[in-house]
């Protein structure tokens, strides 16, 4: 028993009933998901920022220690 590998060269045409049933709807389910994904990260890192700025110093402020400064540091 063989099994060919199938050309990806020159694809079989695509019927009107995988493009409307199958192509599409997981195009749109991929893009809404994507978007999701984008808002949900966006409105977690800006409430986190809110919430880390609201209670004053951050690890993100430097008027904290200054040994992160590279010309203190010798060669």
């Amino acid at each position: 028993m063989t099994k060919t590998i199938p050309n990806l060269a020159y694809p079989e045409d695509i019927t009107w009933w995988q493009l409307l049933f199958v192509i599409l709807p997981a195009s749109i389910l991929g893009v809404v998901l994507f978007t999701f994904t984008v808002i949900c990260v966006a409105i977690w890192q800006t409430s986190s920022w809110l919430w880390n700025s609201s209670r004053g110093i951050n690890i993100y402020s430097h008027t904290g220690a200054d040994n992160h400064d590279r010309t203190t540091r010798p060669r």
